[in-house]
């Protein structure tokens, strides 16, 4: 699922690769494997607030929980109202999918949907303009 989510975040075209060909997926699997991941050099006690833009993370599981508990969300939304997963349908279906589950709120476990959508979207970026490892 997160191959086809970056895949449309960053599409390959004549000027380059796309996000999955220049190994965006496998950036974001290191990064969510090693401290990034584990935010073990963040502070992480609650209270948990909604905070303001410039106060960074305010969410009580690590990134690599996030992107766990919003993977598998998506995962159960999509397949309710398709009957199939995300990366299954042609790419202007996926779009469409993906900008109206952006935009319209769904379940992830009393998190805000919107910030799944931000950290994959900071992270695909990341790993795009990244050196290579």
């Amino acid at each position: 699922m997160l191959t086809a989510l970056v895949d449309r975040l960053i599409p390959p075209g004549e000027g380059g690769p796309g996000g999955v060909e220049a190994g965006v997926v496998t950036f974001i699997d290191h990064q969510l494997a090693g401290t990034f991941g584990a935010a073990s050099t963040w502070y992480m006690r609650g209270p948990f607030a909604e905070g303001k833009p410039g106060q960074g993370w305010q969410y009580a599981p690590t990134p690599a929980g996030m992107y766990r508990h919003a993977l598998e969300a998506l995962g159960r939304v999509v397949r309710a109202e398709q009957g199939k997963g995300v990366a299954e349908p042609g790419a202007a279906k996926r779009d469409a999918l993906l900008t109206r589950r952006e935009k319209q709120p769904f379940d992830l476990s009393g998190l805000p949907s919107s910030a799944f959508f931000e950290l994959l979207l900071n992270n695909t970026i990341e790993g795009y303009f990244s050196h290579p490892f």
